[in-house]
């Protein structure tokens, strides 16, 4: 085995959370747990930001030897995720512990939590097969991604075999929110983002945690966009007038468009209210049409 190889299979991380602990530990009760409910399986239990929004190996890719076939298993994806995250880590604590007079949203955090939260997106399960979308119809050099061979020229043979790796295309939730940053894509919208405060604990935290107004291209989330930074704490994004204050019929109506949206898991510190959505989104929004509508009513709310 070759020292490339070698250091390829050394051991790896295990649990890799799709949303991060230090995302989650915004959303747990003063015991830091939360009831987690499973759309599949219609089931409800407590647990902790450790133990739920995570997947063994999820991060972990696979890689062959050109030369002698030998697989080689890294967690590259999960240290480069995990290094994004670091950076933002600090600045959802501090939005999370900050008062509606406090400047809290400068440039430079604003670029730092949009790129979580496009990363978020991207490594969402329930976007898995948006993603494989992206990886066939997206040619690498729309990505920012340029490959040549030794005389300085594109290899389309070498796009379609790299597209083939497994470790590369695990790495593709690190890779994509950089697209959004380029030229062609990017909007300066620093302006246009509020943070909006409740005194009750009622925001819900999902396994596809953001609300948008859906995917064309790279620039479309950069547009409208409501985020959770905590279950009492609410991040917008809108180019359009924001109120001072949110109804609470609209933080309702968000919990419940997200746990709609949501793939398979929503988490909340209130078992009761877990059950109201479920109860709730199985009643009204599985009714052709009434997710539209819902989608309407909440980015309505700024005119």
């Amino acid at each position: 085995m070759s020292k490339t190889q070698g250091r390829l299979s050394e051991k790896q991380s295990k649990k890799h959370h799709y949303i991060p602990q230090f995302y989650l530990k915004g959303f747990t009760d003063k015991d830091s747990s939360y009831y987690v409910f499973d759309k599949r399986a219609n089931k409800c239990w407590k647990s902790s930001p450790e133990n739920s929004f995570a997947e063994n190996h999820r991060n972990t890719g696979e890689i062959k030897h050109q030369v002698t076939g030998e697989i080689g298993r890294s967690d590259i994806p999960e240290i480069m995720l995990a290094h994004f995250d670091n950076r933002t880590a600090p600045i959802i604590e501090l939005i999370r512990n900050s008062k509606p007079q406090d400047h809290v949203l400068t440039p430079e955090r604003l670029y730092i939590l949009r790129f979580f939260i496009f990363s978020l997106f991207w490594r969402s399960p329930a976007n898995d097969e948006l993603r494989e979308e992206i990886i066939e119809k997206y040619p690498l050099p729309k990505l920012g991604l340029r490959y040549v061979d030794a005389a300085g020229k594109p290899n389309p043979e070498f796009e379609q075999l790299m597209k083939e790796i497994d470790l590369f295309t695990k790495l593709y939730p690190a890779i994509l929110p950089l697209v959004s940053f380029q030229k062609k894509y990017a909007r300066n919208n620093d302006n246009e983002w509020k943070i909006y405060y409740r005194k009750e604990e009622f925001h819900v935290v999902t396994d596809n945690p953001i609300l948008h107004s859906g995917f064309r291209d790279f620039s479309s989330l950069h547009e409208e966009l409501i985020f959770p930074i905590s279950s009492k704490v609410l991040l917008v994004s809108t180019k359009k007038y924001k109120p001072h204050i949110l109804a609470p019929l609209f933080t309702l109506n968000v919990d419940l468009l997200l746990f709609h949206k949501s793939g398979r898991y929503v988490a909340s510190c209130n078992r009761d209210y877990l059950m109201f959505l479920a109860d709730q989104s199985k009643q009204f929004l599985s009714k052709p049409g009434w997710e539209h509508k819902l989608q309407e009513q909440i980015f309505n709310a700024f005119y």
